[in-house]
């Protein structure tokens, strides 16, 4: 009876033990990792790489995006526009303006000017000179003359008459 426990607790041990090691073993490795490499590596495939490609890339795109939208068009716009107002316009300012300031006012100082000095001054001195020996010059022949004939002339000749009327006369008379 001995014998027979010892030969079938082998029987059992060997046996049974060599199934659980070889069927169940094989079972777990090839059963449960194979499960294990299908569903939790298609769970990492699918879920967390999608996770992975979403999320990160969301994030990338956003913090990326937000960079550059932020601090490379911050650039853009305090630089390359600070650029344009203080280039650009001191350029405009300075070249055109002396432009404006040299070529118009030297055409304003030399033709414009030349012009209101030839035109007004030949109108100045044609037309006003022509007045003053036309008009003020016959205004002062004709009063002048006029005057130096009617009242000068007439208190000549009556001053001058009666003085020599009356001296002669008296002269004759006495």
């Amino acid at each position: 009876m001995n014998y027979f426990i010892i030969v079938l607790m082998n029987y059992f041990i060997t046996v049974l033990m060599n199934y659980f090691i070889t069927v169940l073993m094989n079972y777990f490795i090839t059963v449960l990792m194979n499960y294990f490499i299908t569903v939790l590596m298609n769970y990492f495939i699918t879920v967390l790489m999608y996770d992975l490609i979403i999320v990160l890339m969301n994030d990338l795109l956003t913090v990326l995006m937000n960079y550059f939208i932020t601090v490379l068009m911050n650039y853009f716009i305090t630089v390359l526009m600070n650029y344009f107002i203080t280039v650009l316009m001191n350029y405009f300012i300075t070249v055109l303006m002396n432009y404006f300031i040299t070529v118009l006012m030297n055409y304003f100082i030399t033709v414009l000017m030349y012009d209101l000095l030839t035109v007004l001054m030949n109108y100045f001195i044609t037309v006003l000179m022509n007045y003053f020996i036309t008009v003020l010059m016959y205004d002062l022949l004709t009063v002048l003359m006029n005057y130096f004939i009617t009242v000068l002339m007439y208190d000549l000749l009556t001053v001058l008459m009666n003085y020599f009327i009356t001296v002669l006369l008296n002269y004759f008379i006495t």
